[in-house]
């Protein structure tokens, strides 16, 4: 299997995955449409399916251009957003396994960042969109910080840690700034900043799910090191929950800014 990151408008990610058994390929999150164009021309590659994480713009912007281009093309979305993305003609729901292009897809359903976030797994290699970014997650929107823990704890991070995550922008030094500034004698986390500024062009795209478990306070909110930091900025009459946590984790998140 072949997966081409494809950058597109800042700081996004598009995903084209295609496989040497066909030239048949599809694409995850088309924020534009001739950035995709052009890496499916390169490879003399058949489009035939679009995988829709979520329906915010940056991500699924270029899907009518595409249409317009290939009438034919399968356009894939979780079934509460048929009427906010346009034209889908595959609907799924939670652990449906679809077969596009080829490859067999996992649909895990993962509230949170909106009502109708999924990430799609392939093997080995996890789609997250806008749930899970390289040292962080995505903001809440629509759903709640509940859900979107329930998201990563419930069905992200039991993942085998080998797995593969190719996230839908690039926010890994800013993330791993905060995560820093969370736990910051935490080796690993200073040890992926060096790794990253040696290497800018891909900031460690993809990401694995036993990186994430090292140095993204997201997915560490059981650890000591994570909630003493939170201690320090809630009543300390609360009770520190995991889901607590991570849920003042990202009210924090929000209004930081990387010095």
């Amino acid at each position: 299997m072949h997966i081409v990151p494809i950058p597109c408008l800042f700081d996004n990610y598009s995903y084209l995955v295609y496989s040497d058994l066909s030239s048949d390929a599809l694409v995850i999150d088309p924020g534009e449409v001739h950035p995709v164009f052009l890496e499916v021309e390169k490879r003399g590659l058949n489009l035939v399916a679009v995988l829709c994480t979520h329906h915010h713009k940056d991500h699924i912007g270029g899907v009518e251009e595409l249409l317009e281009q290939l009438p034919n093309l399968e356009v894939f979305a979780y079934y509460t957003e048929e009427k906010r993305i346009p034209c889908v003609t595959g609907l799924v729901a939670d652990l449906d396994n679809i077969t596009v292009a080829g490859f067999s897809i996992e649909i895990l359903y993962t509230p949170g960042h909106t009502r109708g976030s999924i990430c799609y797994r392939i093997d080995d290699n996890l789609f997250t969109g806008d749930t899970v970014f390289g040292g962080g997650v995505g903001r809440v929107f629509e759903g709640t910080p509940e859900e979107l823990y329930e998201s990563i704890y419930r069905k992200i991070r039991p993942l085998p840690d080998k797995t593969r995550i190719y996230h839908g922008h690039q926010y890994t030094l800013q993330n791993l700034s905060f995560a820093q500034m969370v736990e910051p004698d935490n080796d690993a986390i200073h040890h992926r900043i060096e790794r990253i500024k040696a290497d800018l062009y891909d900031q460690n795209v993809p990401s694995t799910i036993g990186v994430e478990k090292l140095t993204n306070p997201f997915f560490r909110c059981h650890k000591s090191s994570v909630s003493r930091y939170i201690r320090q900025v809630v009543d300390n009459n609360q009770t520190l929950t995991p889901e607590k946590v991570f849920t003042v984790l990202r009210t924090l998140r929000n209004s930081f800014r990387q010095q």
